[in-house]
């Protein structure tokens, strides 16, 4: 506003200074917050097919687990067995615990 040649009172100049400072703050953080969203996003969306039951004893025959849109089920018990989410099916496997 200076360069056309119209006059502010101080007062009103130091509250546009702050304003403007509060403005470039806000959106420094507004960046951050999006990027570090993104990254959660990210990370949610590995963990969501992370998944896995563990049976620590038996899966018993009859017993339906449903991961996600995949389905297992078994015709025999199956002792200290881990079940785990793997590119669309559920796998099987042993558990030492």
């Amino acid at each position: 506003m200076k360069e056309k040649g119209v006059t502010i009172p101080p007062d009103k100049e130091e509250q546009f200074s702050k304003v403007t400072r509060t403005l470039i703050n806000l959106r420094e953080q507004l960046e951050r917050n999006l990027k570090r969203k993104q990254e959660l996003e990210e990370k949610l969306s590995v963990m969501r097919y992370q998944c896995s039951v563990v049976a620590r004893k038996v899966l018993y025959p009859g017993v339906e687990v449903f991961m996600h849109d995949a389905r297992y089920m078994t015709d025999r018990p199956l002792p200290k067995v881990v079940l785990k989410y793997e590119d669309g099916k559920i796998i099987a496997g042993g558990y030492g615990g």
